[in-house]
Order: structure tokens, then sequence, then C-alpha cells
């Protein structure tokens, strides 16, 4: 925790203002690293809850590591990594921070709230996910296929929370897609490493991502950033990966499907992430002749 806690404050000077460190050496933060964490409770609230899940990612996987008697090497190893990167996320949620404010009253949050917490649980599980897919153990397979499941459960959950309770924030509609491509992009090319997709069907996931994440590039170069949203085609996309991905799994551990039947749902995926794209293509056409960006005026 320590140690977390001291990687942490490092990695967010830059993203602090400098006022907040003013007059300090770079020892004296590094012997007292909650000076970073007195800008808000915003802040605290990224720093605390990220230490929580990664308790709880550990918690999980050690128990049903020592259930199953796995070795503690892999153990250990996961744990390290697993703690970096809940490091790098509690970084990325602090770069995000001026987007934590409530569509409609417009007020700050001073802490996360509950749709956004369940968005960060989706994100936190990818270490623990990817490790029970690397292992040795068949055993896990099982286990897991139950954990994506429920993975993929809060992906509707936090929606429906931030509806209902009037949760909705920018910084919950940014979360929410890095999470369904992250999590799916990842637990796909895993799942190609152990043949249980086709390579074609990664390929065509991939592109859906880089289409997505091209056109919220371009327009950030031109100083007109995108609103991410969600659209019907790719809720569609995104929960059709989900299902897809989850039979897979099952079938490989619990149940045979036929060629015929597989091969069907892989076209039936595919033409779904394939022409998904065009709607996203569309919708980038449109923002930029709403801001003028795809418009070619002479220079004075």
């Amino acid at each position: 925790l320590v140690c977390f806690r001291h990687l942490s404050s490092i990695l967010l000077l830059p993203i602090f203002d400098k006022t907040s460190v003013s007059g300090l050496s770079f020892s004296d933060i590094i012997m007292d690293s909650k000076i970073v964490f007195k800008k808000s409770s915003l802040e605290r609230s990224f720093f605390s809850f990220s230490i929580q899940l990664y308790l709880f990612q550990i918690l999980v996987s050690g128990c049903i590591s020592l259930y199953l008697k796995q070795s503690i090497k892999p153990v250990l190893v996961f744990s390290a990594l697993n703690f970096l990167y809940h490091s790098i996320f509690c970084c990325f949620l602090c770069s995000i921070r001026y987007s934590f404010v409530n569509d409609n009253t417009g007020d700050k949050l001073s802490k996360i709230n509950t749709a956004n917490r369940i968005t960060c649980f989706r994100i936190s599980t990818l270490p623990t996910v990817i490790y029970f897919m690397l292992t040795e153990n068949d055993n896990f397979y099982g286990i897991l296929i139950l954990f994506l499941c429920f993975i993929f459960l809060t992906d509707f959950l936090d929606g429906f929370i931030a509806r209902k309770f009037n949760q909705r924030t920018k910084a919950g509609r940014i979360l929410d897609s890095c999470s369904d491509y992250l999590v799916l992009f990842s637990i796909a090319v895993v799942f190609c490493i152990k043949g249980l997709i086709e390579w074609w069907l990664l390929m065509l996931l991939v592109i859906r991502i880089l289409v997505q994440g091209s056109g919220m590039l371009y327009f950030i170069i031109k100083k007109t950033p995108m609103e991410p949203r969600s659209t019907p085609g790719g809720k569609v996309a995104i929960a059709g990966t989900m299902i897809y991905l989850v039979i897979s799994l099952a079938s490989f551990t619990w149940f045979r499907l036929p060629v015929t039947l597989k091969l069907s749902l892989e076209i039936l995926l595919g033409a779904i992430l394939f022409f998904s794209n065009f709607e996203k293509i569309f919708l980038f056409l449109e923002h930029g002749k709403k801001t003028g960006v795809n418009n070619m005026e002479p220079a004075p």
C-alpha cells in the first residue's frame, strides 16, 4: 500500500497544477505523498477506490488460485502487474477529473458515484480475466465463464443506474466507452491465441476499434472533440461480441457447438461489426459538418 501510494503520487505530478507542489523538492514529495491528494476530495476518492479495486482483485484471484492449488510464482507475477495496472488506471481517472460533472445539475462530483464505480470495476477486472485465461489449469475456465457473465452484466447495470438515479456524467461515458473496447479487445486477443475465435473475427473487432479511435482522435487534433455517446449499432456490436465470447468459452469448456452453428454465429457477429462502422463514420461526418471541420475555406 505504501508503494502504491508513492508510485501514484510520482505519476500524478504532471497532472496536478504546479501550485499544489510548489516549494517542494522531489524528496519531500516522496516522503509525504499526501500533498498530491490535497487538491480535492475527488482525487482522494480516485486513490482510495483504486486501492479497493486492486485488493479485491488480488483477494479473488488469490483465493481461487489457492483453492485450485495454483503455484505461487504466477500469482506473485500477476499481483505485481496488477499493481502497475491499477496505478496507471488511477492516473487516468485523475487526468479526466474535470469530466466528473453531473449532466443534470452541472455540479462537480466530490467522489465517484455508484454508476462510475461499476464501470471502474469492469475495467479493474481485466488483469484477472487475462490471468485466468493464460493459466494452464483448465479448472479456471468454468469459473471464468461465470466471471465473464457477471462482468458483461455490469455493462448494462451502470447505464441503468446512471439514467435511473440521475448519475450521468461525461466521465462515465468516457469510462464506459474505454471499458467496452479495452475489455473486449483484450479478451478477444487471448481467445484468438487459445484458438477459441477465428483471427478474421478479431481483425473485424480491431477495425471497429480503429474507426472509433481514429475518428475521435481526429476531432481532438482539430480542437473540436466529439462527445462520446453510445449508438444502436454500437450497442448491438458490443452486446453481440460479449455473448459470442461467453458462448465460445462455454463451448470449449462445457459442450461442443455444431460446426455449422458456430460458423453462422461468427458470420453474423462479423456482419454486425462490419456494418456498425458505417454508422460511426456517418456520425463523424455529421459532427464534421456541424463544427465546420470538413469545410475547406480559402485562407484570407
